[in-house]
């Protein structure tokens, strides 16, 4: 194995902790996993005790907002993507069983 392999190999390994570090401190108070992904200009709020699991990918665009409720846990590997003026104002009908 090369030196440059291996430097890519060790760089690989620590920037999950990075990205956990960087969550942290861009998100402060919202839990998340290894490799959890939060891009783009849109906004984003969240409840206290909200967690992202592992691998989740959240795309804010320009404009956009995503709100997350109290004790919501998002599992590992979703990817949830807001596009501003695409809102529906009205409810989703409720089934009943």
């Amino acid at each position: 194995m090369t030196r440059a392999q291996l430097f890519l190999q060790r760089l690989q390994r620590v920037l999950p902790v990075v990205g956990l570090m960087a969550n942290a401190v861009r998100f402060p108070g919202l839990n998340t996993g290894l490799r959890v992904e939060i891009d783009g200009p849109g906004s984003l709020t969240y409840g206290k005790g909200a967690r992202l699991g592992e691998s989740t990918r959240i795309e804010l665009h320009p404009g956009s907002h995503i709100g997350i409720g109290d004790d919501v846990m998002i599992s590992r590997g979703v990817h949830i993507s807001a596009i501003a003026g695409r809102r529906k104002d009205h409810a989703v009908p409720r089934t009943t069983r």
